[in-house]
């Protein structure tokens, strides 16, 4: 898993999803919210929530995301393996 989320850093797909956060954050914050938070929650849903909430952790980190954002992502990655 931490292999994966190095990996991905490498590339700068971090960095990519990190800028996309910020720049939707921008723009709506609330809906940033309910939209990173959802989408979270199914990538955890889908995969073993590890490897996304890290990913997730690594981009609310490039991002410098409000307490708002980041709240909001780990109640989606805390929800993700419960919606089944």
């Amino acid at each position: 898993m931490f292999v994966l989320v190095e990996a991905l850093d490498k590339t700068g797909l971090i960095r990519e999803v990190g800028d996309a956060l910020r720049e939707a954050a921008q723009s709506s914050e609330t809906g940033t919210a309910w939209g990173a938070g959802a989408l979270l929650a199914f990538l955890c849903n889908l995969m073993n929530n590890l490897s996304p909430g890290r990913i997730a952790g690594s981009a609310i980190q490039s991002a410098h995301a409000s307490e708002h954002v980041t709240s909001a992502i780990l109640v989606g990655a805390d929800l993700g393996p419960t919606c089944e």
